[in-house]
């Protein structure tokens, strides 16, 4: 019963790195990005995919 609680435990932390470590990229990377909606810069600085 501890077995399955701890691989569990561990599965739920290495989900949570993978995820925040997606944001934090995506995040990053739009900011680095040149804010262009359509050749057209964006007010918001955010990039927008057609």
């Amino acid at each position: 019963m501890k077995r399955i609680f701890k691989t569990g435990l561990l599965l739920l932390m290495l989900l949570f790195s993978l995820t925040g470590c997606a944001v934090l990229d995506a995040l990053r990377g739009d900011r680095e990005m040149i804010p262009y909606n359509n050749g057209v810069p964006d007010a918001t600085g955010t990039i927008r995919y057609n």
